[in-house]
């Protein structure tokens, strides 16, 4: 998996951004600042950001779909408890990959997954919501 459409490493990364950016604009001259902060910022944050925070968070994910896939084989009752209440979370912050790619490899070698029923189920209450709104 890579770091491409995780939301948590670019929220990381930003965040440093801002660290940096602050450092540098004590540093460098206010006559040059305009120029030189975003330069600065960018040729510390981007190495930064490729090398240790996209990896990292990639780790979490995996780690999460990990932890998903341990709790599913302890008790499906309480991973389908889990999940549903976590689900949208984790999309929002991109680190529901590690557990789709998880499902993804149990399609591949089983031909099924149980997970993704519950991941599915969590979208269904949404659109029941959201319809119960709307009436």
């Amino acid at each position: 998996m890579n770091y491409t459409s995780t939301v948590l490493s670019v929220l990381f990364a930003v965040w440093f951004a801002s660290i940096i950016e602050h450092w540098s604009k004590k540093w460098i001259t206010s006559v040059v600042q305009m120029f030189l902060v975003p330069v600065v910022t960018m040729l510390i944050t981007l190495p930064i950001a490729f090398i240790v925070i996209g990896p990292v968070m990639t780790w979490v994910g995996d780690a999460i779909g990990a932890v998903m896939s341990g709790i599913y084989h302890f008790s499906p009752i309480v991973a389908g408890l889990f999940l549903g209440g976590l689900w949208q979370v984790l999309v929002i912050f991109g680190v529901h990959r590690g557990i789709v790619d998880v499902t993804t490899a149990d399609l591949a070698a089983l031909g099924y997954d149980p997970i993704l029923g519950m991941t599915c189920m969590v979208c269904y209450a949404q659109i029941g919501v959201v319809l119960a709104i709307i009436k």
